[in-house]
């Protein structure tokens, strides 16, 4: 039960425009000490969608430290503990590319991921964020997109996770939770094209037979579980955009992103093919959800 949880905010698109960091210490299942910080983004710009999202703009920051410049003093407060996360591989591509791109060498850091854990721990649920997630389970309202408000919430899912194995270190529950990656079980061997029998399909839903393609973090459900929805309805789903592709399907932030003018390369791929005479419809999350077909 020692570890510290961490969360970044970024400015804009790229995971190295960290903005803010917040983190939490806990020892032996009690948050001991916590760490605030704005920090001066790179790349420097802002993107609306992120200023809607977490409310730090360019002025919050002027005379804010860089990533870099904090670095002793966030390592210093890690204290080679293990770094938990809600969706942790995102807070270490924020700190990888950050230091790749200042030509600094990447630090070796062990990471656990209550997203992870929730999933395993929890596979019914139908959605997994950080909010929904401790206001179900620890009945705790996160102010969400806090840096410092998310990695305490994160602190104290965590304990809620870990509570769930045999006692033992941190780096042990590591090796036993990712011994099985999800996309080994059984729920995503489904996925390869595996469809239920045609008794259980109906023919006349709007995704039958349809070829799906996902892209972003999706906010009501797992990618796992998308895929599922899909392959239940009778639909195909694809790991890549293809002249034959149907839908793309965006996670929120991807087609907020989208409709400001930012273009990803599978959008960018989408428009290529629709250009040649394919008709590929990009739809978001809660179209996806609601079987609305543009």
């Amino acid at each position: 039960m020692n570890f510290t949880a961490i969360d970044f905010e970024t400015a804009n698109r790229k995971r190295s425009s960290a903005c803010s960091i917040g983190m939490a210490k806990v020892r032996n299942g009690e948050i001991v000490d916590t760490y605030y910080h704005l920090l001066y983004p790179f790349p420097e710009e802002f993107e609306f969608i992120n200023i809607s999202t977490h409310g730090i703009t360019p002025e919050s920051v002027r005379d804010a430290p860089s990533l870099l410049d904090s670095w002793s003093q966030i390592m210093g407060f890690i204290d080679g503990d293990v770094l938990v996360g809600h969706n942790v591989s995102f807070e270490q591509s924020v700190i990888n590319q950050y230091m790749t791109q200042q030509n600094q060498e990447v630090p070796e850091l062990d990471y656990l991921c209550t997203l992870y854990m929730s999933r395993v721990n929890y596979p019914k649920r139908l959605g997994y964020k950080l909010d929904d997630i401790c206001k179900d389970l620890l009945g705790k309202k996160v102010n969400h997109h806090h840096a410092l408000e998310d990695a305490m919430a994160c602190a104290e899912l965590a304990v809620h996770h870990i509570s769930k194995y045999r006692e033992q270190d941190v780096r042990e529950l590591i090796k036993v939770l990712y011994e099985t990656p999800i996309r080994n079980k059984p729920e995503w061997k489904k996925l390869t094209g595996i469809k239920p029998s045609k008794e259980e399909l109906d023919p006349n839903h709007p995704y039958y037979d349809k070829k799906f393609v996902i892209t972003g973090i999706l906010d009501s459900m797992s990618r796992e579980q998308a895929v599922l929805y899909i392959v239940d309805c009778g639909g195909v789903y694809q790991d890549k955009i293809t002249k034959s592709t149907d839908f793309l399907v965006m996670g929120n932030q991807d087609y907020q992103i989208n409709m400001y003018g930012g273009k990803s390369g599978k959008t960018k791929k989408v428009e290529e093919y629709n250009a040649a005479g394919c008709n590929i419809k990009i739809i978001s999350e809660q179209e996806f959800m609601g079987t609305v077909v543009p």
